[in-house]
């Protein structure tokens, strides 16, 4: 045997769908799921019940979700269409969609940097990074590869 042993604790089905995305807040307080069904749902940890349903999010497959690590009422989701959308769950209309520039392709993966901007890899290979204080300023667009990002991690 090599050593593991694993075993299911606790399991809980909401979604329509495989789940496409999944993260866990600052706090460890709330879990964050996306699924191809379209939904995004948000989790408390020690129940495992889904607090809150958000339906139809985005207009195509839900590729990466990440929460903040400053604020565990925030997050933010891409999809497979490149559409990119910030949340705040205090908010009554929680979404709010982050443009960027169309010639860096879709975006497929995302983070927060360390210094608390948003981070997302693209289909063409490139890296975009957002300010999060002016959403709708342009990015800062980093050409690191040529093929494409696959999953970003805080920097």
């Amino acid at each position: 045997t090599d050593g593991w042993n694993f075993s299911c604790f606790a399991s809980a089905i909401e979604h329509d769908a495989g789940i496409s995305a999944l993260d866990i807040t600052s706090q460890n307080e709330k879990i964050v799921s996306s699924a191809d069904d379209g939904m995004i749902k948000v989790w408390d940890t020690n129940s495992l019940i889904s607090t809150t349903t958000f339906r139809n999010t985005h207009s195509d497959s839900i590729s990466d979700i990440c929460c903040s690590p400053e604020d565990p009422n925030v997050f933010v989701s891409c999809s497979v269409n490149g559409e990119i959308t910030w949340w705040d769950l205090r908010l009554p209309k929680p979404a709010k969609d982050i443009p960027y520039e169309n010639e860096c392709s879709s975006s497929s993966c995302l983070t927060f940097t360390n210094s608390g901007n948003i981070a997302f890899g693209t289909e063409s290979g490139h890296v975009l990074v957002k300010d999060i204080k002016n959403l709708d300023a342009p990015s800062n667009i980093l050409r690191s590869h040529n093929r494409r990002i696959h999953r970003i991690k805080s920097f």
